[in-house]
């Protein structure tokens, strides 16, 4: 019997259940990933790997980091086993279990192991409606309320496909999408100002004219050296000589 299953915060879970007139498993396309031998994973390739590395929490897909697979490998063998652009992730494992995101690059991607997809099935509701509710505390009580009762936490793709989704009218569930939509154009958008706000930055501080200034010779003198307040060499390697006068 695991008894942090019964804690009286998680209570309001259960009224939630009897309330119920769907739930994940009935609204949306699921799919769990697949057990891919780490033998065909390469830094290059056509497809990269979503795996719970990739879920970082922040409500999107980061596949910065990804392993890829060939095409050929990817449709020969394993096309049940893609997410494409829209589609929501879950991680049912480990120190990342119940973090969502939405995958929204054009490419397809592979699903690795204990990983959780959702995808739209009818017109009606949408993954955008969905982000916010993944992204929820209610949905990670939900998953962590049923990931206990081991050393790790895990929870099933079936507790996923069970999480209660309650009777919203048409026009609540518009706006919800609406909202999302445009906190997805925001977020492109930033992402794509982010470099040049960062040269720009950069440029005008001129902090990069000393981070990557590898020509300045420095010898450290004793009247450079204050032992009463540094030892550590580190301290006054060339590197950071100029960064006194930024002071």
């Amino acid at each position: 019997m695991d008894a942090e299953f019964y804690q009286p915060k998680y209570q309001y879970l259960d009224s939630l259940i009897e309330k119920k007139k769907s739930d994940i498993g009935n609204l949306f396309e699921t799919n769990t990933g697949f057990t891919f031998s780490s033998s065909i994973f390469s830094e290059q390739g056509e497809y990269p790997v979503i795996k719970m590395t990739q879920i970082p929490g922040n409500g999107f897909v980061d596949i910065q980091n990804a392993e890829y697979v060939s095409k050929s490998y990817f449709e020969e063998n394993f096309e049940n086993f893609f997410i494409q652009k829209d589609d929501i992730v879950v991680a049912l494992t480990g120190a990342t279990v119940g973090k969502s995101g939405m995958y929204i690059d054009k490419e397809k991607s592979l699903l690795n192991q204990r990983v959780f997809s959702a995808r739209d099935k009818t017109k009606n509701i949408s993954t955008k409606f969905l982000l916010p509710l993944f992204l929820s505390k209610i949905f990670r009580d939900w998953v962590y309320r049923n990931s206990l009762g081991g050393g790790q936490g895990n929870v099933t793709p079936d507790s996923i496909k069970q999480f209660p989704v309650l009777n919203f009218s048409d026009s609540f569930v518009r706006k919800v999408e609406t909202l999302v939509a445009t906190a997805i154009g925001a977020y492109f958008q930033s992402k794509n100002l982010y470099p040049e706000a960062e040269k720009e930055l950069l440029e005008r501080m001129e902090w990069h004219k000393i981070a990557t200034n590898q020509q300045l010779i420095y010898v450290a003198t004793s009247k450079d050296i204050r032992t009463d307040e540094r030892l550590d060499a580190e301290f006054y390697q060339p590197k950071f000589k100029n960064l006194k006068k930024h002071l």
